[in-house]
């Protein structure tokens, strides 16, 4: 058994009451759901970087700041507690979803009472409305396997030399950072020691106030050219430094485990993709599929973002590299709905991951080359279950996803039946696993009790009939991807924009401007006419909503609980395994006892809880830390 855990980003969005009326920001957003939390549920602070509150069934919620220029704009993040099995941790995911829709009501109260009156919806997607991605994370525990001679001296002689120059970095710009504040703290003293003498009161004003300007613009992004340069200079340093840092660390950190790992990872989409209507009218199985686009990298902030992160080495474990057990952090899935999709995500992988470390997926992965790389393969995964992503080095014989799934599934079917015994859950997976693949190559949209991105295909699929019902469903879908381009364009410069029947021309010169407007026309194909994009326009904009709402979490339900709530999707959980995720953490992990300090921290003047350690300071005593540094262990 190995420890397995998630991290669910959700936009948070407030819809006011009447149109016009203002708006909370997201921070308030979050900060009235996550008093309901702790209304409902006994919480400590967290000791975490980004804050946040632990909560009693041991896992975190916190903000996620979305932009440098405006960190009240964000998203909520839920990071489950350290689970033993892909069972376990669904039921924290699907724990996480209920505790969202308990807390909404009170919240909403609660900013009613400071004016705002409306309805808060959570989406538990990846990408929002505005082409803004967001990720839901999985890390897995795995054991350091061998290495050859060059990647060994890369990793004690050269990657070390490595690590003390970024560390030095840090230290020297800790020390420039501290050095213009002292200067500027200085500076401030002498001008209000010269404030004092009549005839020199003005100036110094003068000079506070364009010191105190001079300082906002240093370090706060704004309007204004240049504004916020040191933290936007600080983060390209970060940036270069992660690439250097990544340069020597990918030719050995989880090198035993990335290049068996990726022609799984990056086809897995067509079991556990939940689907995106792209705006150029394409439907993809994946939306975090279009985001990535690099295969391993330490900076993750922005575009750019890897498959596999390796980030917490660089920024807060430098020396972590050298552990024989690490943390396998993977942003390449989607936020699942489905119980049945999201399980066969992480049991799949559990189980691929037992079969590599045993050395069982060598000869598979070995003969596997994904066409254009790990990126690539990605990208045209989610194109269909159909597309063509590897060819076999062996035979040439070109592959699709779900043959390379396939492969994947029957080598690592080997592995357990050499085992002495295998665990129910791992066979109840990999059963299934078989059957999604055969359906997948009959007929995909069969799936449509089990997988979420089948399940939004259905919906979009008689939407479409509704909205073009003059011609047949796949000329339609034809039709939408053949005014995708022109669609896009409209996208990124006006997505509110609905065309009417009559002045399209004008209103696009309007509303986009001459040179947006001439974008649009170019891209248009010459046989669709104006009217018809409209109406193409007016389409996708209404299967947008149901993209969206299929994610939705909200007092009122989104389309997936509809469709759960009328007995249409396949279930994987009872009722009282999620109901005891919501209160109890997992019995077998130190989310154990992070959970009974949480509980009982009433009994401390003092507590603070985090992901590795507890702070505690008994009444009367001094503070003292207790070690969560084994994962493993349970029991204080």
């Amino acid at each position: 058994m190995r420890i397995l855990g998630l991290e669910t980003e959700l936009a948070i969005q407030f819809f006011p009451a009447r149109e016009g009326e203002a708006r909370p920001t997201h921070e308030a957003v979050f900060r009235a759901l996550l008093a309901s939390l702790k209304a409902r549920y006994r919480s400590c602070e967290a000791l975490y970087y980004k804050g946040g509150e632990f909560l009693e069934n041991g896992s975190l919620v916190h903000f996620e700041v979305g932009r440098l220029e405006d960190p009240t704009t964000g998203l909520l993040e839920f990071a489950s507690p350290e689970c033993l099995s892909a069972r376990e941790a669904l039921a924290y995911s699907k724990a996480q979803e209920r505790a969202i829709v308990e807390a909404i009501p009170e919240a909403e109260r609660s900013l009613s009472q400071k004016g705002y009156d409306g309805r808060i919806v959570a989406l538990k997607n990846n990408r929002d409305r505005f082409g803004n991605d967001y990720g839901t994370h999985e890390s897995y525990d795995v054991g350091e396997r061998a290495l050859s001679l060059g990647r060994r001296l890369v990793k004690w002689l050269l990657h070390p030399l490595v690590v003390l120059l970024v560390l030095a970095g840090k230290l020297i710009l800790v020390l420039l950072f501290r050095i213009v504040l002292v200067l500027m703290l200085v500076v401030a003293l002498l001008l209000e020691a010269v404030s004092t003498i009549r005839r020199l009161k003005g100036v110094a004003e003068r000079f506070r106030q364009a010191l105190a300007n001079a300082a906002t613009w240093a370090f706060e992004p704004g309007s204004r050219p240049g504004s916020g340069i040191v933290p936007r200079a600080l983060f390209h340093i970060i940036k270069g430094a992660a690439w250097v840092y990544t340069l020597t660390a990918r030719t050995f950190l989880f090198r035993g485990h990335i290049p068996e790992l990726y022609p799984f990872l990056v086809t897995r989409q067509v079991v556990c993709g939940t689907g995106w209507l792209a705006p150029d009218g394409r439907f993809l199985l994946s939306a975090r599929a279009t985001a990535l686009e690099r295969p391993i990298g330490a900076y993750t902030y922005g575009r750019g973002r890897p498959i596999v992160d390796v980030k917490e080495f660089f920024f807060f474990r430098p020396w972590g590299y050298l552990a024989k057990r690490k943390r396998f952090h993977v942003l390449v899935g989607d936020a699942n709905r489905s119980e049945y999709a999201e399980h066969l995500k992480l049991a799949t992988t559990l189980a691929v991951l037992d079969a590599l470390e045993a050395g069982a997926l060598d000869e598979t992965a070995a003969r596997i080359e994904l066409l254009g790389g790990p990126v690539a393969a990605l990208r045209a995964t989610a194109g269909g279950p159909a597309s063509v992503v590897a060819r076999d080095l062996a035979s040439g014989e070109k592959l699709t996803a779900v043959q390379v799934q396939r492969r994947y599934l029957v080598a690592t079917w080997d592995h357990l039946r050499s085992l002495p015994s295998v665990d129910p859950d791992t066979k109840e997976a990999l059963v299934r696993w078989g059957f999604v693949l055969d359906q997948l190559e009959q007929d995909p949209l069969a799936l449509d009790h089990e997988l979420d991105w089948v399940l939004k295909k259905r919906l979009l699929d008689r939407t479409l009939k509704d909205e073009l019902p003059q011609v047949g469903l796949a000329l339609a879908w034809k039709q939408l991807e053949a005014a995708g381009p022109a669609n896009a364009i409209i996208e990124e410069l006006a997505p509110d924009l609905d065309l009417g029947e009559e002045g399209i021309e004008l209103t696009l010169v309007e509303r986009l401007g001459v040179e947006g407007s001439g974008r649009v026309t170019d891209a248009l194909p010459r046989e669709i006419s104006w009217p018809e994009f409209a109406r193409l326009r007016r389409a996708w904009l209404r299967l947008k909503v149901v993209d969206l709402r299929y994610h939705e979490l909200s007092v009122e339900g989104g389309f997936f609980d509809w469709l759960a709530k009328d007995g249409l999707v396949q279930r994987v959980l009872a009722d009282d395994e999620v109901a005891r995720a919501l209160q109890d953490p997992p019995q077998r992990t130190r989310a154990r006892i992070r959970g009974d300090y949480v509980r009982n921290a009433g009994n401390y003047h003092a507590c603070k809880v985090g992901w590795d350690r507890v702070v505690v300071e008994p009444r009367g005593e001094r503070a003292r830390t207790i070690s969560l540094s084994d994962a493993y262990r349970f029991e204080v």
